[in-house]
């Protein structure tokens, strides 16, 4: 029962919540109506049973002798054929011995009607309806008026049945009432459900889907400010904000692998002015030749060039998981190892630089067939020690590396011939088992007392 509740969709179960209610008020109100009714029907068929017995009596203490029989008679039976309804009229004297009635063979018979006894103690009027024999009794005390002297008792008995017959339409009336309004509630209640509560819900759903599926570009239709367009508003300001988010990520994305902008989104790495000691493999790279081919070519030949030869690197750069720290004219920095580190950050560098000297290929192809000068480029790659952290300050940042090993990287691509990948020794120590490299000998670089070990890598590999 309960699975199959969770399962209803919010309209179906306000439904189910309120049609109950609606239900019960209707019932109790039938009930309440019903009651209200035949307790005023009674209340006024009583009053006049008791001002028709009142005026009885009346007469009867001033213009008869309640112990003449016969001209009591008289007049009850006059009275009887008046109202078709009277069952029976009787006078009863103070001893309790009836004194006249329409049947004869009532009279100097014991009266055993509590009510009669009932009015000559209390001195008043009692009036009773009997339901079971649908029967309405009175008992009216006839008193002499210039005595003050109470010398019987005048008692009716009325036949009821047309009140109970009332009582029966009027119970079917109000049924049939309630039903049609039952009914016209339920149509209303499920119209006004619908169209104040599913309908704005079925408009909000399907945004809610589409952001789901990382479309961020659909909003909800605000129609006024009842609280279902408030949740609306909210979704769109949703949508937006994680459209801007994507923005930023889509954006970082360019720069950073997406493993990277993932868990900075997640909040797993956050942005630190301090910085940290980290083992890194640091790549750079630079067009051969680019100083005298900027002298040579136009500024928008060269922007052309420079962004789609950037565009093809960057493609690779983030197949195998780098940073790209920064591009400075023709020159390009990729890190592995900071933020995230993988345990083969050397072996993608360098297989990084062997698929960016195939695709160069590729594109050179390109830029032969569009009459675009072709390009060459160096590589060299350093592994060792670096600062890692967000440089800058608290408004503008760079994450990037710096130290020793991070400058005789950018050494080494200056030493590097177009097509060529120069390592250090400290990185062909870490992937000789696995890539083919051939020892150049010594060099001495800028900024180290001593001369460096370096080594071109071949674009094949041993295993």
């Amino acid at each position: 029962m309960s699975v199959g509740f969770r399962k209803l969709s919010i309209g179906q179960k306000l439904l189910l919540f309120i049609l109950p209610m609606v239900l019960l008020g209707e019932v109790l109100f039938a009930f309440l109506a019903l009651r209200i009714s035949k307790e005023h029907l009674i209340d006024e068929m009583q009053k006049t049973l008791t001002d028709f017995s009142r005026a009885t009596a009346f007469d009867i203490s001033r213009g008869y002798d309640i112990g003449n029989t016969r001209s009591l008679y008289s007049f009850l039976d006059e009275l009887q054929k008046f109202d078709k309804r009277i069952l029976s009229l009787s006078v009863v004297d103070t001893n309790g011995i009836v004194t006249a009635d329409i049947d004869m063979k009532k009279i100097l018979s014991p009266d055993t009607n509590s009510m009669t006894r009932l009015a000559l103690f209390r001195n008043r009027p009692m009036v009773k309806f009997d339901d079971h024999e649908r029967v309405g009794i009175c008992a009216v005390p006839i008193v002499l008026s210039h005595q003050k002297k109470t010398v019987g008792v005048f008692v009716s008995r009325y036949s009821i049945g047309a009140l109970y017959t009332v009582f029966d339409s009027l119970e079917q009336g109000i049924i049939v009432i309630s039903t049609v309004v039952f009914i016209f509630l339920v149509f209303g209640i499920t119209i006004i459900n619908r169209e104040i509560i599913v309908k704005p819900l079925k408009r909000i759903l399907p945004v809610l889907q589409k952001i789901r599926s990382g479309d961020f570009s659909h909003t909800v239709r605000i129609k006024n400010e009842d609280e279902i367009n408030v949740l609306a508003q909210h979704v769109n300001d949703t949508a937006a904000g994680l459209k801007e988010r994507e923005f930023v990520k889509d954006t970082f994305s360019r720069y950073v692998p997406k493993e990277v902008v993932d868990q900075i989104m997640e909040k797993k790495i956050r942005p630190r002015l301090e910085g940290e000691l980290r083992a890194v493999t640091v790549f750079f790279s630079d067009i051969r030749g680019f100083t005298e081919k900027t002298e040579r070519l136009g500024a928008e030949q060269i922007v052309n060039i420079l962004n789609r030869y950037f565009t093809a690197m960057t493609e690779v750069v983030l197949q195998f998981d780098g940073m790209i720290d920064k591009f400075s004219g023709d020159e390009m920095m990729v890190v592995f190892g900071a933020p995230l580190v993988h345990d083969d950050d050397p072996f993608r560098a360098i297989e990084m630089g062997l698929a960016m000297l195939q695709r160069l290929k590729i594109l050179n192809e390109e830029f032969a067939r569009d009459g675009i000068e072709t390009i060459g480029i160096g590589i060299g790659i350093n592994t060792g020690k670096a600062i890692a952290g967000n440089i800058g300050s608290e408004k503008r940042l760079n994450y990037s590396v710096i130290g020793d090993d991070v400058n005789l990287a950018s050494r080494l691509v200056s030493n590097a011939k177009s097509g060529e990948i120069i390592i250090s020794e400290a990185t062909y120590e870490i992937i000789k088992q696995k890539f083919l490299c051939e020892a150049l000998g010594e060099i001495q670089v800028k900024g180290k007392s001593k001369s460096v070990n370096i080594f071109r890598v071949q674009a094949t590999t041993i295993i």
